[in-house]
């Protein structure tokens, strides 16, 4: 009797263990499909494994021009690695443990008194290792408050690049394939504004999505390859 329980219970283990790796399987394939060489960029590092300013580096080579904020953000970038004082009113935070950079210009510092001191722009970056350990997913967000109001303008949002360790490559990919889907549909002459936080620490993405004076907050956890 007491053989037959133990062999149930090795059984039941043994089931739980084939399921889950069938799980972890199923959910860690990125489909050949979501990659294209003419969305990808060459990360250059050296040591093991690249670092946050090796990801940030990638990204403002991937292109000439860099207009309004981003420009003011790649110039920020470019006084930092020099060195050199930045322009009134930015500000550069690089974490290297945690994977994590931030650009912030303040409006009112730039600008002037027609600003309010919480009047900013934010843009993020940061990596999340992947559990195939094949592949790293680096996100860039940008985030605005224009007299003390979120803005969704034509650079604001989230963008999602999956680097592959074998080729050193990374590929812009779409939001909603990482497991990120907001809304961006009319409400009654509305339309909502998403505003993205990445995670200094942690895994997860914050979403706050406001349609008028109503706000909804959302946490989108990591799961290992996507988000849920």
């Amino acid at each position: 009797m007491e053989t037959n329980s133990k062999t149930r219970r090795i059984l039941l283990l043994a089931v739980g263990a084939w399921l889950y790796c069938m799980s972890i399987s199923a959910q860690v394939a990125y489909p050949d499909d979501m990659f294209s060489e003419e969305m990808a960029a060459q990360v250059e590092f050296k040591g093991a494994q690249p670092t946050i300013s090796d990801f940030v580096n990638a990204f403002f080579n991937s292109d000439d021009a860099w207009p309004e904020i981003w420009g003011d953000c790649f110039d920020a970038w470019k006084n930092y690695k020099a060195n050199k004082p930045q322009e009134k009113g930015s500000k550069v935070l690089i974490d290297t443990k945690n994977g994590y950079f931030r650009f912030t210009q303040n409006l009112k510092e730039v600008y002037g008194e027609d600003w309010s001191d919480d009047d900013e722009y934010d843009i993020e970056m940061c990596y999340w290792n992947c559990i195939d350990k094949k592949h790293k997913l680096f996100a860039v967000s940008l985030r605005g408050k224009e007299h003390d109001k979120w803005t969704e303008g034509q650079y604001d949002g989230i963008v999602f690049h999956i680097y592959v360790n074998a080729t050193h490559k990374m590929y812009q990919v779409p939001t909603e394939d990482m497991g990120i889907d907001v809304s961006h549909n009319n409400s009654n002459g509305i339309f909502p504004t998403n505003v993205f936080f990445l995670p200094q620490k942690g895994k997860d993405i914050r979403v706050e999505t406001y349609i008028g004076e109503n706000m909804k907050e959302h946490l989108f956890k990591w799961d290992g390859m996507r988000f849920k």
